[in-house]
């Protein structure tokens, strides 16, 4: 089976990874100044859509106009996507192609509202204390936790990792049990952020913060018992092995 991933990397690679292992043919299609990244990740790396900044609807635009004849010759079969800003684009090309999708989602899974569309998979990367619902069960069907990672191993001295509050950097210090204080730059990131903050592993950047966690053990307790949810996730080969579209 040939898959063709579009979208962020971090969030994409361990799937990847676990494809390539039990057999599978992968390659990365995205802007050309993505390449260097995923060709260091060791992927092959396709290019589609624009290497500027553009409107979104601009930007899904020519993703999807270069994603249908792209996947054609390379001769695809699944196109797998995360649920970041070429989301759309990576859609709207599947849909072009008559190819199926399945969906990587580093956001919280919304309530179900009929199946998830086209894709034959849509995989939740966020532990179940950060869904909407944590049963499975009650997604509709398709719907899957996978184990996000493999993460930068942090520091074995750093007892509270401080930084933005992109997915990356909060889901690898939690899958080391690590809490956290955050700056979130935009929507995405704060909605993350509240995430860890409601479940106790972490606080906001402010004067004092640092201090703050170190002085409550219940922090390290929440970010434990995150890193438990995390490590029992399944993990991607579990997905790799038995892929069928």
């Amino acid at each position: 089976m040939r898959a063709l991933f579009v979208g962020r990397l971090e969030v994409l690679a361990g799937l990847a990874a676990a494809y390539e292992a039990a057999g599978h043919d992968v390659a990365f299609a995205g802007a050309p100044h993505t390449a260097g990244a995923v060709e260091m990740a060791g992927f092959e790396a396709l290019h589609a859509g624009l290497d500027v900044e553009a409107e979104p609807d601009h930007t899904a635009a020519a993703l999807a106009g270069d994603l249908a004849p792209l996947a054609r010759q390379w001769g695809a079969d699944v196109v797998v996507h995360d649920d970041g800003p070429r989301a759309e684009g990576a859609e709207l090309g599947a849909d072009r192609g008559g190819l199926p999708t399945i969906v990587v989602a580093a956001r919280p899974v919304p309530p179900p509202r009929g199946g998830p569309g086209r894709a034959v998979a849509h995989l939740a990367v966020l532990p179940p204390s950060f869904q909407w619902t944590a049963r499975p069960e009650r997604w509709a069907p398709g719907f899957a936790y996978l184990r996000p990672g493999p993460f930068r191993a942090r520091p074995p001295d750093e007892d509270v990792a401080v930084g933005s509050a992109d997915w990356a950097f909060v889901m690898g210090a939690l899958a080391a049990g690590t809490p956290v204080v955050m700056t979130p730059g935009d929507d995405e990131e704060l909605e993350l952020a509240f995430r860890v903050t409601a479940a106790g592993a972490g606080v906001l950047d402010g004067p004092g913060a640092v201090q703050h966690l170190l002085d409550e053990p219940l922090y390290f307790a929440n970010a434990r018992r995150l890193r438990a949810e995390i490590d029992a996730m399944p993990a991607p080969s579990t997905h790799a092995t038995g892929l069928a579209v």
